[in-house]
């Protein structure tokens, strides 16, 4: 279970004996020549390799709950860890909390791995990642398992087998590539660090698929995949997914050299064609049994360290560097490689036959902005840790890292201690074909003799002004840690003049790590520069044994007085109804600093022009759509930018508009109902009313002759009544875009039931430019019998916090099952009556089938059937507005005679506090 591993120094020659199902190949690998040659350090680290999670031998000990683990991702949640703050305290008073929450300081939270298991799709393994007891308590099983309830296993009914997961810390998701050639393919999974009670979890609801693997949209509603543009072949298993720099998500594949990038992938909308249409092949990998030049190509892992690219071919890792830029106006819109000098190159065998993929110690969305130093390229049989990877000139090489495996699935990186990364192994000698026989080994650097770190590297520096201090003298300085093995203390940045590169500018600073940390910064906020005087950083790095040589000097770098923007250019007003389109020009000058933010200023004009209101946007947009305004007044617009250092001059005013009404207004109407519902039941039907625009309409009416006798009703706005088998509602006045819901619900008899409600404009001057979609109609059939149907539904609820503060949100998650073999149960309705200090945050309410609507503390869901396969889970979240005890319940009812009544309801208790 435990072993420790001396690693020695390799040969640039030697042979590797590899087996892939039941194909083994002896291949000689030498180091190939490239157009600058490595110089290859090969450094010999004592590592500790201990069983963590699964089963050492299956055959021996029985199987366990991995198979075939991927590559994963160590995410954070909201709760204390139990080991990382000091021991609970006992006192009455504070009795079970840590020293962080008595002094109401920032604590450390658990942290768990997540990971693509072969048979249970994307898990989470318990118990958190810092307890210290990793050693089996069951002989040959690990102290690890992963948590069933966590996982995600299916998407649309169809299994989930996640391969190479990646994380995106600045928008909480994660992204995977399904391995299945032609099922779910990219999928965006959204994580919730307060989720589970803080453990953090992933959102059942909201699981996407961004992008098939096949050349129509999935099941999962992904877009096309894209093809090969080379010969209009279609790529085949999905293996690789890895966030860039740019925050584009890349994905490559195991069979073909294309690798495709997805933008904006967490606002990425696959229903939306033209984001479909945006999806790129900016990449392709070369092969290393075909040179630097090779038009094949393999994906078995992606990696990023700064802006290079690494991806695990089928012999040999490749590497793009500024791979962000390809196929951008800043590489001259070139699809990158593989053409040697320009394209992927091959990277000398240091790290051969990496087919169990390739990942590096670079977080993106992290707010630390570590950049990656080291990389972990694994073989069938061993991983290779490389660091300087892109200096291909000083790599440091650590083979068998961790020792020999039987068959490497895939590798985690813990980057909690940057200079020597502990990493989790996983493994499976069955290859994942047989459920359970898989591994997760953590190995872990054992530090040589006590010594000074390794000399940093890459030392950087930007302007920089933070906001609240004087915008003079200040600059941004990173560097990358160096390794050889040892603990990283801490760092001393040494400014010298670039004149001679030795006279000290000003005083060594010491960065050590921040309160509460074992982890030093890598970049530093220096202040109190010379103004207009060129000077130069060196860092070296510092334990309790000593301190490195200082690094090579930065590039020479001059302080100057930053200053606000110069005026936005050229604005531009187009009118619009109640609303205004500007747009306007990045301002001449920035100022030396970026600039973060626009503002649009409306200026009203009766004659002379005054300052209405004002809209910020982020830096990037340079256009929006300013609304609010009334229609048939005067108005121009000013902008305004700003960066750190402060807010330009307005820009000239644009030309003056004046918003006007539009007097055409699309009214529709559509409706839902069940396909069929046993003869008695009650019939809903549910009418959506909606103005298309693009003008507004001041009264919007509803009638409809009941098709049986009415039993009760409800609208979203306005008012209704019934006489004899006539119902009417007067909605009143609807804006653009706007909609309302009429629900009617009417006894069922013993023969079908046609309802047809129109929806028109009560307007002497707005007028309906479409009339054929202002009547809607739906015919429910009835069941013969009373009893032809019967089933038994279950519901079943959850809250993610069962103690919230007053003015917090809390989420419900309810789940309905049908109990009842093959039969299908239709008309099904979820219902939650909310207490009335409950505010429902109406963009939360989703389900998986069907719809939802809200009436008041009422929340109905419904889907026309539900069969004994997928689950009906519906999710909403609402904001709670006073202590107490509160219990929602939640209740479902169908078209089928009830089995089993207390399945039927089920409620779920909250204590404000």
């Amino acid at each position: 279970m435990r072993n420790t591993t001396n690693t020695q120094s390799q040969p640039t020659a030697r042979k590797l004996s590899m087996c892939l199902n039941l194909l083994c190949v002896t291949l000689l690998l030498a180091f190939a020549t490239a157009a600058n040659a490595q110089n290859v350090t090969q450094l010999n680290v004592p590592t500790t390799t201990t069983l963590w999670a699964g089963t050492q031998d299956w055959n021996v000990f029985g199987l366990s709950s991995v198979t075939a683990a991927s590559s994963g991702v160590i995410l954070t949640g909201t709760a204390p860890s139990q080991f990382t703050n000091g021991p609970a305290s006992t006192d009455p008073a504070t009795l079970g909390l840590f020293q962080c929450q008595i002094n109401h300081t920032p604590c450390n939270p658990v942290r768990h791995m997540w990971y693509g298991d072969q048979s249970n799709g994307m898990c989470r393994i318990d118990p958190e990642m810092d307890n210290p007891d990793i050693a089996p308590h069951t002989t040959g099983i690990g102290n690890f398992n992963n948590i069933e309830r966590t996982c995600v296993g299916f998407i649309q009914a169809g299994g989930f087998a996640p391969q190479q997961l990646t994380f995106d810390a600045s928008t909480n998701t994660v992204y995977a590539a399904d391995i299945p050639r032609t099922a779910n393919g990219v999928i965006r999974m959204h994580y919730e660090p307060t989720g589970d009670n803080g453990q953090g979890a992933i959102d059942p609801i909201h699981v996407e698929s961004l992008m098939g693997a096949q050349a129509t949209r999935n099941a999962a509603g992904g877009c096309p995949v894209v093809v090969d543009p080379r010969n209009g072949a279609t790529p085949e298993q999905m293996f690789a997914a890895a966030v860039g720099p740019d925050g584009n998500l890349y994905i490559g594949w195991a069979r073909d050299g294309e690798i495709v990038r997805i933008p904006h992938p967490a606002t990425f909308d696959p229903n939306s064609d033209a984001d479909c249409a945006s999806i790129q092949v900016p990449i392709f990998a070369a092969d290393a049994r075909l040179g630097g030049g090779g038009a094949a190509g393999h994906t078995f892992g992606l990696a990023w360290i700064g802006h290079s690219l690494f991806g695990a071919d089928n012999i040999a890792p490749w590497i793009k560097e500024n791979a962000d830029q390809c196929l951008t106006p800043a590489n001259g819109n070139q699809v990158c490689g593989p053409v040697q000098g320009i394209g992927t190159e091959i990277l000398n065998t240091f790290a051969p036959g990496p087919q169990a993929g390739i990942v590096s110690d670079f977080t993106y969305g992290d707010p630390s902005g570590y950049p990656g130093n080291a990389l972990f390229a694994s073989a069938l049989g061993e991983t290779v840790r490389v660091g300087n990877a892109t200096d291909s000139a000083n790599l440091i090489v650590t083979p068998q890292f961790g020792g020999t495996f039987c068959f490497i699935t895939g590798v985690t990186i813990d980057p909690s201690n940057l200079a020597n990364e502990t990493i989790y192994v996983g493994s499976d000698c069955t290859q994942g074909n047989i459920n359970g026989a898989g591994a997760i080994w953590q190995v872990t650097p054992t530090p040589p003799a006590g010594a000074p770190p390794a000399v940093p590297g890459t030392v950087q520096a930007s302007n920089s002004t933070p906001p609240g201090t004087p915008a003079t003298g200040t600059a941004l300085v990173s560097w990358i840690p160096g390794s050889n093995g040892q603990a990283l203390g801490g760092f001393v940045l040494r400014t010298v003049l670039a004149s001679d590169g030795a006279t000290p500018a000003i005083a060594d600073i010491q960065v050590n790590p921040p309160t509460g940390s074992t982890i030093p910064p890598n970049s530093f906020l220096v202040t109190g520069l010379p103004l207009g005087v060129p000077v130069e950083f060196l860092v070296a790095a510092s334990n309790t044994f000593g301190t490195s040589q200082f690094s090579v000097a930065s590039a020479p770098f001059t302080a100057f007085i930053p200053t606000a923007p110069g005026q936005p250019q050229l604005v531009v007003a187009t009118a619009s109804n109640a609303s205004a389109q500007v747009a306007w020009s990045a301002p001449s000058s920035n100022g030396g600093l970026p600039v973060t933010s626009y503002t649009v200023t409306a200026q009203l004009c009766n004659p002379t022009c005054t300052n209405f209101s004002n809209v910020t946007v982020p830096a990037g947009q340079t256009g929006l759509n300013f609304t609010g305004l009334t229609n048939g007044s005067t108005y121009d617009f000013i902008v305004f930018a700003t960066n750190a250092a402060g807010v330009s001059a307005a820009s000239g005013p644009s030309n003056q508009v004046k918003p006007t009404a539009p007097n055409t207004a699309d009214i529709a109407i559509s409706v839902s109902a069940p396909s069929s519902v046993n003869a008695g039941s009650f019939v809903t039907y549910t009418f959506t009313v909606n103005n298309f625009g693009p003008g507004n309409a001041a009264n919007v009416m509803f009638a409809d002759t009941l098709p049986a006798p009415l039993i009760s009703f409800s609208t979203t706005q306005g008012a209704c009544s019934a006489l004899g088998n006539q119902f009417s509602c007067t909605l009143g006045g609807m804006v653009a875009n706007a909609s309302a819901t009429v629900k009617i619900t009417v006894a069922g008899g013993a023969t079908a039931l046609s309802n047809t409600a129109t929806a028109t404009i009560s307007d002497p001057v707005v007028t309906d430019p479409v009339s054929t979609n202002n009547s809607a109609s739906a015919t429910v059939n009835i069941n013969s019998g009373t009893g032809g149907i019967s089933a038994d539904l279950q519901v079943t609820g959850s809250s993610n916090n069962g103690g919230p503060a007053v003015g917090s949100n809390v989420t419900f998650t309810w789940q309905v099952h049908n109990n009842t073999g093959n039969t299908t149960a239709p008309n099904v309705t979820f219902e939650a009556n909310l207490p009335a200090s409950f505010t429902i945050v109406p963009s939360s309410v989703s389900t998986s089938l069907g719809g939802c609507t809200i009436n008041g503390q009422i929340l109905d869901c419904t889907t026309a059937s539900l069969t004994n396969g997928p689950t009906m889970l519906v999710s909403y979240t609402v904001t709670v507005t006073q202590p107490g005890t509160f219990t929602t319940t939640g209740t479902v009812t169908s078209g089928a005679k009830v089995i089993n009544a207390q399945h039927s309801s089920f409620p779920v208790t909250i204590q404000p506090k």
